[in-house]
Formats: C-alpha cells, sequence, structure tokens
C-alpha cells in the first residue's frame, strides 16, 4: 500500500496518480514564495533604514511584494480549507514570478539585491517553472484518467457487441454525463457544477448510430474538438486537489444500480440494507436461512420501500453465491460472526467464506466493486501498544498474544488481496476496517458491542475493568461502506474507520450513567484495578481473551476515512446512548420494576 502522492503508485489497480497529491507541488510552490517574499521584505527593512529612502525606494517592487503576499495567504486559505482557489494562486504566481524575474534581472534595485541578484533570479524562475509544471500536471492528469476511462468503456461495449449481448452497467472514474445519465455522478475529485468533462454535441455527433458512417476525417476533427474541450476545461478547473462532501454525493442514479449486501441479518449488514434503500438502491441481502424469522422478520420490518430482497447463501457453500452474485452491481461483503472467544475454525470459516465470494464475483462480469468488511483487529495486534496504527499496519499473526478471532480478520483480509493480484481485473476491492462498532440496533442478534452494551446495562458488570477501546457509531461505518464503493479513488485501498481519541470502558459507564441516571439501571461506576480483572480471568473465558490489552491505550489514524470518504466521525458518547435506548426497545435490556433513586 502506497500512501497518497503526487505520484501515488499502485501497480495492482493500474493507478498511477493521484489528484490529491498535488498538494505536495502547492505546498513547494507557497515555501519558494515565502522565500521570494522574505528577501523582499529584508529589501524594505534596509531601504526603511538607509540614508536615502525617497531616492532607493522602487514601487513597482512593494506592488510585487503585495501580490506576493496576497497568493501566500490564497494557498494557505486553499490548503486548509479545500476551497475553489486554484486559479488565483497559480495565475498570480505566474505573474509575480516573471515581474521579479525581470525586475531583479533589468532594474538596479539597491545594494542589497545588487549583491544577492542572482539568488533573486534563481528562486523567481523556479517559482515560474514549479507553476508551469503543477498546472500542466493537473490537466494531464484529468486527461488521462478521462481517456482512460473512455478506452475501458469502449472495449466493454465491443466485448459486449461481440458477445451478442446489451453492455453491462458499467460505471468508469470519468465517464461522460450522456453515458451516466446523471451529470452529478461525476466525481466531485475532479470536477464541479461549473467544470465538465462531457461534450455531449460531440458525442451525440461521434456516436450517431442511425444516420451515414462519418469518414475518418471527420471523426478525427471530433476526437480533436474534444480533446481540445476536456484540455480546457481541465485548464480552467477552480479545483487543485480533491475536494468532495460525500454527505451530500448524488445518488441519482442509485435505481439503476443493484447492491448485494452479505450478513444483511447482522448489526452492521442491517444498517447498509437501511441506508441503501434510503438512498434509492435496489439491494439484495443474504441471510443463511429464510426460516429463521429471528433473523429474518426484523429486517423485513425495515422501511425496505418494495427494493430488497432476501436470499439464502452460506458463507462455506460456494454454490450458492453464483446465483446470489448475479445481476449485482456492487458487493458489500459484511457477513463475518464476531466472537470474543474464538477457535481455530473460525480461522478457516473467514478465509474460505471470503474466498468463496470473491470467486463468485470473479466469475460475474457485471460486478464492478467489493467493499469487503475487516477489522481493526487486522492492524494493531501483537504489536507495542505506545504506536498510531494506520492502513499501512497488519496484525502479527505469528505473536503468541494474538487470538484466533484477530488471526481470521487478518488472514482473510490478506487472502481477499492475495486473490486480487490473481483475479481478472474485472472488478475492484476496498476494505474498511472499523473499531467496536456501537450505535442504534435493528436487530436482536448479539454480536460483541451489543452483547458489551447488554452487560453495562444489565448489572452483569460490578466494575469496569481498565480497558481502552477504539469506537465508532454504526452509521459512519455504513456510510463508509456506500461511499467507497461509489468513489473511484478508494479502488485497493484500505481504510480504518474509527472515531478519536479511544474511551476507557469507565467512559462508557459515566456516560450511561448520566443518561439512564435515577431510572433504576444499575451500571458500574468505578473501575477495577488490575488484580482483581486478573484473578477473574481465571473463571471467566472472555476476561481471560481481553487480559493481554488491560491498561493499554490504543491509537488509530483516521485521516484517509476523512480526507478519501470525507467523514467525520459522529460522537461515540452519543453512539454508547442510542444503542442502550435501542436494546431497551428490543427487550434485550429489560427495563427494572423498581427505580433507583441514586
Amino acid at each position: 500500500m502506497t500512501r497518497p502522492g503526487v505520484f501515488a503508485l499502485d501497480k495492482g489497480n493500474r493507478r498511477f496518480f493521484t489528484l490529491n497529491g498535488l498538494v505536495h507541488i502547492k505546498i513547494a510552490l507557497l515555501v519558494i514564495i515565502f522565500i521570494m517574499t522574505f528577501f523582499e521584505v529584508l529589501e524594505f527593512v534596509f531601504y526603511i533604514f538607509s540614508d536615502e529612502v525617497a531616492e532607493q525606494a522602487d514601487w513597482g517592487a512593494l506592488f510585487v511584494t503585495m501580490v506576493q503576499v496576497f497568493v501566500i495567504v490564497c494557498m494557505v486559505i486553499s490548503l486548509l480549507t479545500e476551497k475553489s482557489l486554484f486559479l488565483v494562486p497559480y495565475i498570480l504566481s505566474m505573474f509575480l514570478a516573471l515581474t521579479t524575474l525581470g525586475i531583479a534581472t533589468f532594474k538596479n534595485r539597491g545594494t542589497f539585491l545588487e549583491r544577492e541578484k542572482f539568488f533573486c533570479i534563481a528562486l523567481a524562475f523556479l517559482a515560474a517553472i514549479t507553476t508551469v509544471f503543477a498546472w500542466g500536471l493537473h490537466i494531464g492528469l484529468v486527461c488521462y484518467q478521462y481517456f482512460e476511462s473512455r478506452t475501458n468503456e469502449r472495449k466493454t461495449r465491443e466485448s459486449a457487441q461481440n458477445a451478442n449481448k446489451r453492455p453491462p452497467l458499467v460505471l468508469p472514474e470519468m465517464a461522460d454525463q450522456r453515458t451516466r445519465e446523471s451529470p452529478n455522478m461525476v466525481p466531485n475529485s475532479i470536477v464541479n457544477k461549473n467544470f465538465s468533462l462531457s461534450d455531449d454535441e460531440d458525442d451525440d455527433v461521434f456516436e450517431k448510430k442511425n444516420g451515414p458512417e462519418l469518414t475518418t476525417a471527420q471523426s478525427q476533427r471530433i476526437r480533436l474538438t474534444r480533446i481540445v474541450g476536456v484540455v480546457r476545461r481541465a485548464a480552467l478547473s477552480p479545483y487543485f486537489h480533491v475536494e468532495r462532501d460525500v454527505r451530500r454525493m448524488s445518488h441519482d442514479d442509485a435505481a439503476k444500480y443493484l447492491v448485494l449486501v452479505t450478513g444483511a441479518s447482522g448489526f452492521i449488514g442491517s444498517h447498509c440494507v437501511q441506508q441503501l434503500i434510503e438512498k434509492g438502491y435496489k439491494v439484495r441481502g443474504t441471510v443463511r436461512s429464510l426460516s429463521n424469522k429471528q433473523k429474518v422478520d426484523p429486517i423485513k420490518q425495515l422501511d425496505t420501500k418494495g427494493l430488497l430482497e432476501l436470499v439464502e447463501a452460506d458463507l462455506l457453500k460456494e454454490s450458492s453465491w453464483k446465483s446470489a452474485v448475479d445481476g449485482c452491481d456492487f458487493v458489500l461483503h459484511v457477513a463475518s460472526p464476531f466472537p470474543i472467544v474464538a477457535d481455530e475454525k473460525c480461522i478457516t470459516t473467514a478465509i474460505n467464506g471470503t474466498l468463496n465470494v470473491l470467486r463468485a464475483v470473479a466469475g460475474n462480469r457485471n460486478v464492478k466493486k467489493v467493499v469487503l468488511t475487516s477489522s481493526c483487529a487486522a492492524v494493531n495486534e501483537g504489536h507495542s501498544a505506545d504506536k498510531v496504527f494506520d492502513e499501512t499496519s497488519w496484525t502479527n499473526v505469528d505473536d503468541p498474544r494474538v487470538d484466533c478471532y484477530a488471526k481470521s480478520k487478518t488472514l482473510a483480509e490478506k487472502a481477499a488481496w492475495d486473490f486480487m493480484k490473481e483475479a481478472p481485473r474485472s472488478f475492484s476491492l476496498t476494505t474498511i476496517n472499523p473499531t467496536l462498532v456501537f450505535g442504534p440496533a435493528y436487530i436482536t442478534e448479539q454480536g460483541s458491542s451489543i452483547s458489551l452494551m447488554r452487560r453495562f446495562m444489565s448489572a452483569e458488570m460490578p466494575a469496569c475493568p481498565p480497558l481502552n477501546l477504539a469506537t465508532v457509531d454504526v452509521r459512519d461505518v455504513t456510510l463508509a461502506h456506500i461511499n467507497a464503493m461509489r468513489i473511484p479513488e478508494s479502488d485497493g485501498q484500505r481504510i480504518l474507520v474509527t472515531n478519536i481519541p479511544s474511551v476507557w470502558f469507565l467512559d462508557i459507564g459515566r456516560t450511561l450513567n448520566q443518561e439512564f441516571k435515577g431510572q433504576g439501571y444499575w451500571i458500574p461506576r468505578i473501575q477495577a484495578p488490575y488484580i482483581i480483572v486478573w484473578l477473574f480471568s481465571f473463571f471467566d473465558k472472555e476476561a481471560a481473551a481481553t487480559l493481554p490489552r488491560l491498561c493499554q491505550k490504543v491509537k488509530f489514524d483516521n485521516t484517509k476515512m476523512k480526507t478519501l470518504l470525507g467523514i467525520t466521525p459522529r460522537d461515540t458518547h452519543q453512539a454508547f446512548i442510542d444503542m442502550a435506548h435501542s436494546l431497551i426497545k428490543l427487550g434485550i435490556v429489560r427495563k427494572p420494576r423498581i427505580r433507583c433513586i441514586f
């Protein structure tokens, strides 16, 4: 995996550049202009203390210095807010570079610049070259992605025509508006409402099917016109690097797509089903057995608007996934058990289950992308606690302290990435690595976080162990899956989804006590010493499983979640409260008969 950079290379997904990496060039340009401005200011300080201020002063140089300061302010604002100040820094930086170059070369500007004349000229020339390079690279990247998508689309259409089939739905990264049937689906990382890569008029002529065939000269002229139009719009785009608000991301064309959600009856899966339907997608959810009313009925009771189809599929039965995947455009592979205490069998189950789904997808050319639900357990286990973990970190499965669950998640995710190296390039993969997930529950199945909340609310935990957790709201996890599904920049990426900072068990207890004070629920208010938890671990397997994590604070980096997926995490303390209320409503936590006055 590589961090986003100016030349971020990812051969596995054939992605050679990232637009957000251009911010590095902007920073370099900012530094150069800042140094130039420093010398300009230093020169005016020299003038101020000179005996011949009126004779030495150069008001043209003062104007250039003011322009330089304005450019610095614009660039700083652009870097901090990612707003559309692309043209201002570029045009003005080129202007001041050339002006400074001319003044320093042809005009005597005093004793100071006479001594530093060569250095000032070199800086101005470097600023001009950097500006031209940055602007040219911006245009080149936009055009490269556009024409690459056009090539892929043409190959898909030709392949479908050769097979005498209707072309499957495609979602190229830079497809034009006419193909997508919705102008809002052009990626926000490249364009906005004032900048479109499509050329509908040209397409109508170039792809005319019922009229006479075009001559070679006519086709070349149309292609040239399209290229000029793309370059012109790319050059005038007010965006220098990625600007995205995916919470407002358009899903106007959602009704065209069918999304498969595995494990639809699970905690995260049920939220994925609900949010997808709210955005207008057609959803096919898998459950192990349709006859299991306890799991199926809560999903059917959601407001599905007639867009939900439930089918049976078993993770360990490869044959059941071929029909489940058939006709789907995207796959959210959420299904996976989350036991606190696991055995060696869960490793094989996790690996085979993941590969069975991926094999079925690889055999179906219609699927464009798979979003796999992994875990932070595949990131931070088996390492020193005093470390900030990010997407480049992997759990050390050879460490004897790593339990079977963490091994299963790690090896299953690695198996998925290994599969992608060998699989045909018909679909892409993104993995979501959430931390411990809280939030309102739709289902009664008691996974890890639901069981933990039940113990908090049902007097099963006399005191809080000194355990630190990284937590996240289930609604953020669901949004991460959906955004990753539709954002091409997330292809081939691992993305940690978590809130910062992590919380202690005692923090959860205090939050719940404040919300349910006086309602009769006995919620732990104190933290148990380590020695007490250690002794208790001899009698409780769950306590024994958490023993290596006691008194250790976990630290994660969620930068990619915020920048790539555009997600600002919700307050997880509210997620604790929402989950507790939902468990009371579902009957998992019983209301006390006697109200506590404390």
